[in-house]
């Protein structure tokens, strides 16, 4: 299968792949020129998951910005 899920993975690197310790992974794509063999550091914070309520951030950011608005009118009519 992981053969299959990239173009750029060679049959000898998929040999490799076993061999790999934990915490090493192989980073290959668009991005990398050659495929390489990475370490990754152990992630010490706290994991958590979910899905961004996209709608709520917005109607966040467009308060804040509102905010933002009424600020330098108070600050521009002191002035």
């Amino acid at each position: 299968y992981v053969q299959q899920a990239s173009e750029t993975l060679s049959e000898d690197l998929v040999e490799q792949l076993p061999a790999l310790n934990i915490g090493e992974a192989v980073v290959l794509g668009l991005m990398v020129k050659v495929p390489a063999i990475v370490k990754i550091d152990l992630f010490e914070g706290k994991l958590s998951g979910g899905d961004i309520d996209v709608v709520s951030e917005w109607h966040k950011a467009m308060n804040r910005q509102e905010v933002l608005r009424e600020e330098y009118e108070e600050i521009v009519e002191e002035w």
